[in-house]
């Protein structure tokens, strides 16, 4: 498990020891009574970072032996300035028969192994000397602290007895336990760190496991049994993406191998979690949940099973089963592993599921509290969880704490464009257009790639009637999204309300090929067929529409039989408030059918509760025309016109109404 991580007190340049001291050996006279320590470790064109390990340990080894792998930098003239006994060994693919090397050529009472790349704080020194003068023939784990792109800790037996007897196993992440146990000597957990540098970027770590792969596939050929390598090899697989190869190889440790008979509970256990961690990636959530309450059964207390299950209990919406587990992780505090974790993650990984299951319980001040406590967890995605919170205040109607929230999330992570966006999307529901925009152009600055901004972009242009600017954002989205379905649909509707019945119907088309039975998208292609006369598709699209309604009366026998059936969609439409695929099927009625009087009344009404007077004119001028006694209509018409600020229109139209005894 993941420990506080402990600063890196090494002092001194990596490259030019100062004396004989710092070079590992004793600043005074030694008592030949005290125990001898021989660092001893192997390397290959470390010249960059071995100086600042080997100046971590001065004052504490007696002796330091370097094992060199077929360096071509200055790594052995510097392994030489600091004194070390210096060997070579031919790389051969195998970590421990290089380490082994080093063990021959050790001359101390007791052994610490480090790499290159590791620190080992000053402070540490003396509890080390502390174990070594008590005697006891033991093995010590020390708590690595990996300060690369991993930010991971991890007990590891670093000092052990020089015994004979005592070697390295494995290729790749070599061990030394098996043999101490062997020896009959004890193995013990300190509270000593030391800190990994390693392994600075995603490409490196991705090329490291590339290469342990490769070399534990090979070992495995001649060692099928060995069920420690074959795991390691399926957390590859697992971390890489290949979840297939997981499962296959957990699988195969859990019910196959000796793992179980010979008592190896850590590898047993893991491998339980594991598969059930990869079957939650697979989205097979009960046989996530099966393997995660089997691990729980062998090792109750592990921090890591029980945050999984609250993850997979979460997933299954299992808010009530899934709280206790997410709060019992950071009450356990921070729990030394064999496993490497993040427990930085993990704490924050657990607020934010103790908050969406406070969320799922509809208990939601204590579910912004728990995104809040995971936005003070010190990691980099920290300010997702504040995105979180302003969801929350969306939901419940507080969109200046939803607003405050995402300016904090800014706050803490600037070049977040995802808050940005959803700053300009609450901008956007709020009406104000202008400030949306501006955050949509930035995105769009910065992110040439992201089509949503444009898409968002374009409806703002909609909205402002600026059609030509609309059309050009939706049409330089579909260039960074060749294959993309809004923005042909966005696209389509726009070419729609402009009355370009053919090329509108053509982008619908389009969209029906990539994605089938979209109401908005049926019903937008049911208008330009109805428009262009084209009777035989309309009637077969209109009954494909109308099938997916079986409580709608239909009648397609007809034109008009088939309008007065659109009609009574449009009412289950907007009693259902899709009121954009309601206007489309009272458009596609009103097309049908030009007497289609209850068409062109409901779509007045629907464009005036939207607030689009001129359209709502548009269709009760079209009424008085068929019929100019209608003193409703005239009525209505006068609202809009008042709406409008046209008082003289307006006045017309009620000295109108009045005149028809409406």
């Amino acid at each position: 498990m993941a420990t506080v991580k402990v600063a890196d007190r090494a002092t001194g340049p990596a490259s030019s020891p100062a004396t004989a001291a710092d070079r590992g050996s004793p600043a005074t006279a030694r008592d030949d009574s005290r125990p001898r320590l021989s660092l001893c470790m192997i390397v290959r064109d470390e010249e960059k970072r071995l100086g600042r390990c080997l100046d971590s340990v001065a004052g504490l080894v007696d002796e330091i032996v370097v094992v060199d792998t077929g360096s071509r930098d200055g790594t052995r003239a510097l392994a030489q300035q600091y004194g070390a006994r210096l060997a070579d060994f031919a790389w051969c693919d195998d970590f421990a028969a290089a380490r082994n090397r080093s063990l021959e050529l050790a001359t101390g009472d007791w052994i610490m192994w480090l790499d290159a790349d590791d620190v080992l704080p000053s402070n540490e020194h003396a509890k080390i000397r502390h174990l070594l003068s008590r005697g006891q023939p033991r093995g010590y784990f020390f708590v690595l602290d990996d300060q690369g792109y991993e930010r991971v800790s991890c007990l590891q037996l670093r000092l052990f007895p020089n015994r004979p007897g005592v070697e390295f196993e494995l290729p790749v992440h070599e061990q030394v336990t098996p043999s101490l146990t062997r020896l009959g000597i004890s193995l013990v957990p300190t509270d000593i760190r030391v800190l990994h540098t390693g392994y600075p970027t995603v490409g490196i770590v991705k090329a490291k496991k590339e290469r342990y792969l490769a070399i534990m596939e090979r070992w495995l050929v001649a060692h099928p049994d060995n069920y420690i390598v074959r795991s390691h090899v399926a957390l590859i697989y697992h971390t890489t993406g290949q979840l297939r190869q997981a499962e296959a190889e957990y699988r195969r440790i859990i019910y196959d191998s000796r793992c179980l008979a010979e008592r190896n509970y850590v590898v047993y256990t893991t491998a339980l979690l594991f598969l059930g961690r990869t079957y939650l990636k697979l989205g097979d959530l009960d046989a996530a949940l099966h393997c995660m309450r089997w691990a729980e059964r062998e090792d109750p207390d592990y921090v890591l099973t029980r945050l999984s299950l609250a993850e997979v209990l979460v997933r299954r919406a299992e808010y009530d089963l899934a709280l206790p587990y997410a709060l019992s992780v950071p009450a356990t505090g921070r729990q030394p592993t064999f496993f490497p974790l993040d427990y930085d993650e993990m704490l924050y990984s657990a607020h934010i599921l103790a908050g969406q299951a406070y969320q799922g319980r509809e208990e939601l001040s204590r579910a912004e509290h728990s995104f809040r406590q995971a936005a003070q967890v010190p990691v980099p995605r920290r300010s997702q969880a504040l995105g979180l919170v302003s969801e929350l205040c969306q939901q419940q109607g507080n969109n200046v704490g939803a607003r405050q929230a995402l300016e904090e999330a800014r706050t803490i992570d600037p070049g977040n464009l995802q808050h940005l966006f959803n700053l300009g999307a609450l901008l956007l529901n709020e009406g104000e257009l202008e400030q949306a925009e501006a955050c949509f152009a930035a995105v769009v600055q910065q992110d040439p790639e992201q089509t949503p901004a444009r898409l968002n972009m374009g409806y703002i242009a909609r909205k402002k009637n600026d059609f030509a600017r609309a059309e050009t954002l939706y049409r330089e989205a579909l260039e960074h999204d060749l294959d993309g379905v809004e923005a042909r649909a966005n696209l389509a509707h726009l070419l729609l309300e402009q009355e370009r019945y053919a090329e509108a119907g053509a982008w619908f088309e389009q969209v029906r090929q990539r994605r089938a039975e979209l109401l908005d998208i049926d019903l937008g292609l049911l208008v330009v067929q109805a428009v262009g006369g084209d009777a035989a598709a309309t009637h077969g699209l209109a009954s494909e529409i109308i099938a997916r309604f079986p409580d709608i009366e239909s009648e397609m026998d007809s034109a008009s039989g088939t309008a007065r059936t659109l009609l009574r969609l449009g009412a289950e439409l907007l009693r259902r408030n899709l009121a954009r695929c309601a206007e489309l099927a009272l458009l596609a009625a009103a097309a049908l059918d030009a007497d289609a009087r209850a068409a062109h009344r409901a779509l007045g009404e629907l464009y005036y509760t939207r607030g689009v007077y001129w359209q709502a004119i548009s269709r009760f001028e079209m009424l008085l025309q068929a019929h100019p006694g209608d003193a409703v209509v005239f009525g209505r018409l006068g609202d809009c016109y008042e709406r409008l600020g046209v008082a003289a229109a307006a006045r017309m139209c009620r000295d109108q109404q009045r005149q028809l005894g409406g």
